[in-house]
């Protein structure tokens, strides 16, 4: 009798003893016996054969986090699923092998592995790939892992000129790439690319700009700041080292300094004398000190900063002022007064008020 499952699917050649399957399922799969016997006297004899129907793969896919991934935050299980006879799995990331480690663990039957947290070097093509002696499919998923941002910095040229164009650049490692921000002492500037361009730098430029830059996705800033300012229509060198540090100071105008090594430098017109004439007193006493005050000042103004910083500095005088050198006596004819208006101008990548 004909077991329902095989009836119409089923040809026996009595002559032969050779079994035919017809449009064989997976179902079909199993150990088949035949047993022959001449005569009812005869003992039987039996053989045994195993059928494995193996069927073709299909429909493979590979599915991942929906959500956005952070950088050791998060955690990613990757499955491989499809239809068929699946009797191996592989896994490939870039189209390398991969392997396990601490950090990532497949399941006993390999249709799924385990990556926590995950990291920026996590990120790219996952493949897996399914197959068996007859037929293979595979799928691929790209994960992104996002981070940042962070190494913030801010840059610009070497040498301005005061009343031309200056740009700083802002910089941030970051996934997806950061939103930027620059503000002017506290102030929006409006702009929010990662350069900020200034047309033609004047003293209404100084004050602290600070760059923040932002990650919608990791909900994450960094700030960088600095100080930045313009000068007078003279050349102007801004002070920038190849690790960006603070290089040095630059005076500019037609100011001078005055005394003798007895306090902080100033800058000053030409001095006059109480009898309307140069004051001889006061310039020949400042000469012995001009040159190491100056020398002085410009460390004082060039002093180290972080690399994220970007410094131009301004510090203008005006108006009346008296000054008198460090040889000062009481004798009218060895004493000075100077009247005038200064502008020292300093330029620097991270210099420090002193």
């Amino acid at each position: 009798m004909t077991d329902p499952v095989y009836r119409g699917r089923v040809r026996l050649n009595r002559h032969t003893g050779s079994l035919e399957l017809l449009s064989v399922t997976v179902s079909d799969s199993g150990q088949y016996t035949v047993t022959i016997t001449k005569t009812l006297n005869d003992p039987e004899m039996r053989g045994k054969t195993t059928l494995d129907v193996i069927e073709r793969i299909s429909g493979v896919s590979l599915t991942g986090p929906a959500e956005p991934l952070i950088e050791d935050q998060s955690s990613a299980n990757l499955t491989c699923e499809g239809i068929g006879s699946i009797i191996t799995t592989e896994w490939m990331k870039d189209g390398q092998p991969l392997s396990p480690s601490s950090s990532i663990i497949f399941s006993a039957d390999l249709r799924s592995v385990s990556i926590s947290p995950v990291r920026r070097s996590g990120s790219g093509e996952y493949q897996c790939r399914l197959s068996n002696p007859v037929s293979s499919d595979n799928a691929a998923y790209t994960m992104t892992v996002n981070y940042g941002p962070e190494n913030v910095s801010i840059s610009g040229q070497n040498e301005v000129e005061v009343g031309s164009k200056v740009t700083l650049t802002c910089s941030a490692e970051s996934k997806p790439p950061a939103s930027f921000i620059w503000m002017l002492n506290g102030r929006e500037t409006g702009e929010t690319t990662a350069s900020y361009s200034i047309e033609e730098i004047d003293s209404t430029h100084s004050g602290n700009y600070t760059c923040t830059a932002w990650n919608s996705v990791t909900s994450l800033n960094t700030t960088a700041t600095g100080a930045s300012t313009g000068g007078t229509p003279e050349a102007t060198e801004v002070g920038i080292g190849a690790e960006g540090e603070a290089s040095h100071a630059t005076e500019v105008g037609t100011s001078k300094v005055t005394g003798a090594k007895s306090g902080a430098s100033e800058a000053t017109g030409a001095g006059t004398g109480a009898g309307g004439g140069a004051s001889e007193a006061t310039r020949t006493a400042a000469e012995g000190g001009r040159e190491d005050q100056e020398l002085e000042h410009g460390h004082k103004s060039a002093g180290m900063g972080s690399p994220e910083e970007y410094t131009i500095s301004e510090a203008t005088r005006a108006g009346p002022r008296t000054e008198t050198g460090a040889g000062q006596d009481s004798g009218a004819g060895k004493s000075g007064t100077g009247t005038g208006a200064g502008l020292t101008s300093s330029i620097a990548r991270g210099s420090r008020e002193t």
